[in-house]
């Protein structure tokens, strides 16, 4: 994860560390390989399979069928 301010790409993790909700990201050893920690000890490592605990659903009463 990666982010931009002024114009400039930051990374995500260190010392001034992206807050999504109090999720906090932490890097990893190689790229992708990042974390995402919760204060109530909880942690999400990257992972590029999907799951039922990180996919994404749309939920819409509009959804075409």
């Amino acid at each position: 994860m990666a982010r931009r301010y002024h114009g400039e790409w930051i990374p995500a993790g260190g010392p001034l560390a992206f807050n999504l909700s109090d999720w906090i990201v932490g890097y990893g050893d190689v790229a992708y390989q990042g974390t995402l920690s919760y204060y109530l000890e909880a942690e999400l490592q990257a992972c590029d399979c999907v799951s039922p605990n990180n996919r994404i659903m749309l939920f819409s009463s509009s959804a075409p069928t």
